[in-house]
C-alpha cells in the first residue's frame, strides 16, 4: 500500500506493488522500508544497494527517518563501532560517502601505498597489475565484500593449486586428443 505522505516515493517510480529506482533504474517489489534500505545501503532486506544515489539524497533520506529501521541500523552501528572504535547512528554507506575523515575511511592513497608495499616487499613484477587474472581477483574480492578471508597457506597448497592443476591436465588431455593418430603437426 502506497502512503502518499512517505516522501521516499519521490526517489522511485511506483508501479503496482513494485518500484523502479530513479537513480539506478532497478526494479524491486516492496514498499517504503525497502526503498530506504536500497537508498541508504542497508543490507538485510533482500534488496540490492543503490550505487548511483547522490550523497545529498542519501543524507536527506537518512535524516528524514531512514535510520528508523532499528534491526538493520543496530546491526550496522554495532559492526561499525567494533571495527572503528566509535559509536554512531549513521549507516555504513552514509558514513563513508558523506563524512570520510571522521569515520577513519581509508582513502585511495593509503590503499595504493599498501599495494605498492605488497609488490615491493614480495619482489613481485609490476606487470602483474596489468594481467586480467589479477584484475579479476581484485574485482571478485571487492564484490564479495569485507567478509572475504584470504585462503590459508594450507588451503592454497593442498586444495586450490591441485584443483587448478587438475583443470589444466584435463585441458591438455583434450588438446592431445585433437592431435589425431598421426601426431602433432606444426604448420609454419
Amino acid at each position: 500500500m502506497v502512503r502518499k505522505k512517505d516522501q521516499f516515493w519521490e526517489y522511485v517510480e511506483a508501479l503496482d506493488g513494485r518500484f523502479i529506482c530513479k537513480f539506478c533504474e532497478r526494479n524491486f517489489a516492496g514498499g517504503v522500508p525497502r526503498i530506504k534500505s536500497h537508498l541508504l545501503g542497508i543490507t538485510g532486506r533482500d534488496i540490492d544497494i543503490c550505487t548511483k544515489v547522490p550523497e545529498d539524497i542519501q543524507a536527506k533520506v537518512f535524516l528524514a527517518g531512514g535510520g528508523s529501521n532499528k534491526k538493520a541500523k543496530n546491526k550496522e552501528t554495532t559492526s561499525n563501532a567494533q571495527e572503528h572504535g566509535n559509536a554512531t547512528n549513521l549507516p555504513r554507506g552514509l558514513q563513508q560517502s558523506t563524512v570520510p575523515g571522521i569515520f577513519n575511511k581509508k582513502d585511495k592513497d593509503e590503499v595504493d601505498k599498501k599495494l605498492d608495499k605488497f609488490f615491493v616487499l614480495n619482489n613481485i613484477s609490476f606487470n602483474l597489475i596489468q594481467t586480467p587474472s589479477f584484475k579479476e581477483f581484485l574485482t571478485n574480492a571487492i564484490e564479495y565484500g569485507k567478509s572475504y578471508k584470504i585462503p590459508s597457506y594450507s588451503t592454497l597448497r593442498a586444495k586450490l593449486i591441485p584443483d587448478s592443476k587438475k583443470e589444466v591436465d584435463e585441458y591438455v588431455a583434450v588438446v592431445k586428443k585433437s592431435w589425431g593418430i598421426d601426431g602433432m603437426h606444426i604448420d609454419v
